[in-house]
């Protein structure tokens, strides 16, 4: 991507250098230079700058599907956090169902029954 501002030309590159390197301060305040410098400050080697506009497109792309990715779950984020928020804000030992049904262990006079005892609503 390249356009002119002010009598100067912009491009948008990407740089590509040793890891052990770093890039030197260009004479613009701000600005880079492609040489390559290691730990001492001396050249090392130059930088291979390549075209910056498929990576730029990449990550605004990427910015855009993540953005729409956040608002399609927003409202089902917040409905998780609120119920999460009730259920901590329960006092303990309560129910969610308050009409709970007491079990009890009853008799069973069925002689076609195995003797074995079946629990029964009170």
């Amino acid at each position: 991507m390249k356009f002119s501002l002010g009598g100067t030309t912009h491009e948008l590159v990407v740089a590509q250098y040793p890891s052990h390197t770093h890039l030197a301060q260009s004479s613009t305040p701000g600005g880079r230079s492609p040489l390559a410098l290691n730990a001492e400050n001396k050249l090392d080697t130059h930088a291979v700058l390549g075209n910056g506009t498929m990576p730029a497109a990449v990550l605004l792309c990427g910015g855009v599907l993540i953005g729409a990715v956040a608002r399609r779950a927003a409202p089902h984020v917040k409905k998780g956090l609120v119920n999460l928020k009730a259920r901590l804000s329960r006092p303990a030992g309560s129910t969610d169902n308050e009409a709970a049904v007491q079990l009890t262990i009853v008799a069973d006079d069925d002689p076609k029954s195995s003797g074995i005892p079946r629990l029964a609503g009170v």
